[in-house]
């Protein structure tokens, strides 16, 4: 029993000091550690999956990301 409470109490200090990256794109911001996207500072509803994508695509500036099944599962430079 104390190492599941143990476990439990690292796991949420470990999710608490996660790293916030930001990005803005046009009148959007994506704020990764509260899994938000606001546009012009109104929350928009996404759903995890949707949130995930957007935020692999957004991360993948500039490459051409492959899907496979509806997962995203590679990403290569995009050629120009």
């Amino acid at each position: 029993m104390f190492l599941i409470c143990a476990s439990a109490n690292l796991l949420g200090r470990f999710m608490s000091k996660q790293i916030n990256h930001i990005y803005e794109f046009g009148e959007f911001q994506l704020q990764t550690a509260e899994r938000l996207l606001l546009r012009e500072g109104w929350p928009i509803s996404l759903t995890p999956k949707a949130f995930e994508t957007l935020l692999i695509l957004v991360q993948s500036s500039g490459h051409v990301v492959e899907t496979r099944d509806s997962a995203v599962v590679t990403e290569r430079p995009l050629q120009r």
